[in-house]
């Protein structure tokens, strides 16, 4: 005779301090984490200790956002987690986003919606009215729990990886793309020199640049409900801050006009010991004045040329792009980046989750 079901134990949501974390925290939530590396990237290296409690103590930092983390537990056992990072500069004042995980053998038991019931307190107490989060396809469960609970499908985006293993003598030969697009850089481009600027920041370089990282708001939104960013000198201060608490290598190379020293467009990648055969491209726009002499193709090149030569380990680089940012993606494709995953941002009145729970 099979033994009787025991009642499942409650669930507890208990506030988590970024700013204070403990070992006993970071221990806590250290399987939780490797669960779902593995159920989302089963070929990276698992988190450890030390760049969780990093990433976790980076997000905490940030003087442009507000962080508020919730665990929930069974237990003694960490099931969940979710952050709520609240914009309080001068944009998106309206805007909560919303990043929940729950342990793969613990879903379709209430836990993601009480850390919903948790991101619905948050929202109100910081007056806000739209919660936004993203979904990978290689977590279905996410889909499905978004669109449970009303969120709406607003932009489809990709995860895209180029593998230097199978593109390298392509790329990285005598006559392969990478030096090809470098020695037409000044070709096409006669008017303009690349830098790469030090990081953290200097002084002299935060405006000028906190203006070039603007031209993101150029990039493809979908339906998304959100105003343009207003990038500034403490942005880029957060952005140094997490990065280097989190662990991270950074890298800048801008393109310049040389007469003037007007930055017409940029390139960023990230590091991270911890995960060394992985390099991750962050943004990389071009100002609209400065358009039409393949700046992009230029900036790329040498970002990857810079890669392979300091960081010869590195056998994937990943990027995330809207899957409508048809400019970017031709110049990733011909580099040979491919869909690894596609995503999907959903947002969420916080008047429809407050109805569905």
């Amino acid at each position: 005779m099979d033994p009787p079901l025991s009642a499942p134990t409650p669930i507890e949501l208990r506030p988590l301090d970024l700013a204070r974390l403990t070992d006993d925290d970071v221990g806590a939530l250290l399987p939780l984490a490797t669960a779902l590396r593995l159920e989302s990237r089963p070929d990276d290296a698992p988190p450890t200790a030390a760049s969780l409690a990093g990433s976790l103590a980076a997000v905490a930092g940030m003087q442009e956002l507000t962080v508020e983390a919730v665990v929930a537990w069974e237990g003694d056992r960490a099931v969940g987690r979710a952050l709520a990072f609240v914009p309080s500069g001068v944009d998106n004042r309206h805007l909560l986003q919303l990043d929940p995980q729950v342990a793969p053998d613990r879903r379709r038991r209430g836990v993601g919606r009480s850390l919903l019931r948790w991101a619905l307190e948050v929202a109100r107490r910081h007056d806000r009215r739209l919660i936004v989060g993203g979904t990978g396809a290689r977590v279905p469960a996410g889909d499905a729990f978004a669109l449970a609970f009303g969120a709406r499908a607003s932009l489809q985006a990709s995860l895209n990886e180029l593998d230097l293993e199978e593109h390298g003598s392509r790329l990285f030969g005598p006559d392969g793309l990478v030096a090809a697009w470098i020695r037409e850089g000044p070709e096409r481009a006669p008017a303009y020199e690349l830098a790469w600027l030090p990081r953290p920041y200097e002084a002299e370089t935060l405006a000028p640049f906190a203006a070039l990282k603007s031209t993101m708001n150029d990039a493809p939104r979908g339906e998304l409900d959100v105003e343009d960013r207003v990038y500034t000198a403490d942005s880029l201060r957060d952005m140094d801050a997490y990065e280097i608490t989190a662990g991270y290598e950074p890298w800048t190379l801008v393109a310049r006009h040389a007469a003037s020293g007007v930055y017409a467009g940029f390139t960023e990648m990230v590091w991270h010991p911890d995960n060394p055969a992985i390099a991750f491209q962050g943004d990389t726009a071009v100002v609209p004045a400065h358009r039409g002499h393949a700046l992009g193709k230029w900036l790329k090149a040498t970002m990857l040329d810079r890669l392979r030569r300091e960081r010869p380990g590195v056998r994937v680089v990943r990027t995330g792009n809207a899957d409508s940012n048809a400019a970017m993606l031709a110049i990733n494709h011909a580099l040979g980046f491919r869909q690894a995953e596609g995503g999907t941002v959903y947002q969420l009145e916080v008047e429809e989750l407050a109805a569905r729970l």
